[in-house]
């Protein structure tokens, strides 16, 4: 395979340039299987990690119809799956976990590092020959790899022409992905200043404002959004929506206030996401009225509120014992056409639990199994509900919760009926096809709603 690459690289100074753009397809396609099948493995990990630890200050929100805070490349609107002190206790050792995820993450770099050397990736004569998109596309798989010191040297090695601001944006982004907030802040100070045709986009903004509102002093971001109009560059919803979530997640809500000004001095128009932070805040300073009223105005004038908006509010209500209220409004989120997300569940049912709802848990644990989407709720939430069922003699029930999380492909270890338990833990040990359908968790939770 190496000596393929070699011959494209030739092809390519010699002149042969059809060739050349058929060699580089088939080396970006090879390094993005590498890429693909090493992202692929991480993300197994983390779910089988998240499965294990539980629910603890976990984003809940990503995989709903909301993304996130914004449409730069990570970070979730921060819906937090919490129980009434904040986060699931299940007796874990987070510390075990995250260095043995470290050293999993290590592991990968130097195999994609081995690979990349191996091929001969980034040496100068292949990338002279390459397409812009080439080269864009091998900085963010850097990025995927958490490798942004191989990006930025691959840029620096790259001919004049493809040191462009689409280059430099997918280079930001690859610091972004890596969570290498001040190398990005660097970046995006230096490599302009190094190279007159690289001017910062709106994009470019975006990705250092996400990057400053990670650091402990966030004004720095407010105060970067006066430095892109100093420079020309228009700020768009996406870089207030960042602003928002920045300061809403440091509890800094007056600032949060003063970026709302900003919104209205420059006739843009607010969007889901953005009233997503404004309720966050609210319901953070205990102003859950007020967060009501937010969610009554945009059921009724818009935007329309997502799964994200709902959640907000309903965590609002779980701590402060209102469970009546957060049901309504789990029934609400529904009638309205938006989904119940894993975050929606995470928040319902440890509190259902803590006030003895065991009930209304069960029917929601039938819901989240029959769901058309694959909801992947913690596995620890799951657990705490077939505990509460043992507890209550109501062993069968238990073993089926059981049953349904084996069909989803929920671990043994992680989701099982509790030691000691003799009624029907066969069963629950069991994939015999005769057990608990899905259909027959449909037909359940119907008849008791």
């Amino acid at each position: 395979m190496a000596t393929t690459w070699r011959k494209g690289e030739e092809m390519g100074v010699v002149g042969g340039a059809a060739m050349a753009e058929k060699f580089q397809k088939e080396s970006l396609k090879h390094l993005n299987q590498k890429f693909t099948k090493q992202s692929y493995v991480q993300k197994k990990q983390t779910e089988s990690k998240a499965l294990r630890v539980g629910a603890e200050d976990n984003y809940a929100g990503r995989g709903g119809e909301d993304d996130g805070e914004v449409d730069v490349p990570v970070y979730g609107d921060g819906d937090r799956a919490a129980t009434a002190d904040g986060a699931l206790d299940l007796g874990r050792e987070p510390g075990r976990e995250k260095r043995a995820g470290e050293r999993r993450r290590v592991a990968g770099e130097r195999e994609v590092e081995g690979v990349i050397e191996e091929r001969e990736v980034v040496r100068l004569p292949f990338l002279e020959t390459s397409a812009e998109g080439f080269a864009t596309r091998l900085i963010r798989l850097y990025g995927r790899a958490s490798m942004p010191s191989h990006a930025a040297a691959t840029f620096h090695k790259l001919p004049a022409q493809h040191k462009s601001n689409m280059t430099f944006n997918s280079l930001l982004s690859c610091y972004a992905d890596a969570g290498d907030f001040d190398g990005l802040t660097a970046a995006f100070q230096e490599i302009p200043a190094t190279y007159p045709s690289i001017a910062p986009t709106v994009y470019s903004y975006n990705v250092l404002i996400h990057a400053l509102c990670q650091k402990p002093d966030i004004s720095a971001a407010l105060e970067t959004v006066l430095l892109m109009e100093k420079h020309g560059v228009s700020p768009d919803i996406i870089t207030f929506n960042t602003l928002l979530n920045g300061f809403c997640n440091n509890g800094r809500f007056d600032e949060a206030e003063t970026v709302w000004e900003m919104i209205k001095e420059r006739n843009l128009e607010p969007d889901a996401k953005c009233y997503n932070a404004k309720l966050r805040g609210l319901v953070a300073e205990g102003r859950i009225d007020d967060a009501a009223a937010v969610l009554e105005g945009l059921e009724k004038d818009g935007p329309k509120p997502n799964t994200v908006s709902y959640n907000e509010l309903i965590r609002g209500y779980c701590k402060a014992g209102k469970l009546q209220e957060a049901k309504k409004l789990y029934d609400d989120l529904v009638k309205n056409e938006c989904a119940p997300n894993k975050g929606t569940y995470e928040t319902l049912l440890p509190h259902l639990l803590q006030a003895g709802e065991l009930d209304c848990a069960l029917t929601y644990c039938y819901k989240i199994f029959s769901h058309k989407r694959n909801l992947r709720v913690e596995c620890g939430v799951l657990q705490d509900v077939v505990n509460a069922l043992v507890d209550e003699s109501r062993v069968e029930e238990a073993a089926k919760i059981v049953v349904l999380g084996r069909k989803k492909y929920y671990p043994r270890k992680g989701l099982r009926m509790p030691d000691g338990t003799k009624v029907s833990q066969l069963r629950a040990e069991t994939d015999d096809e005769e057990a608990i359908s899905e259909e027959e968790c449909e037909v359940e939770h119907e008849t008791e709603k």
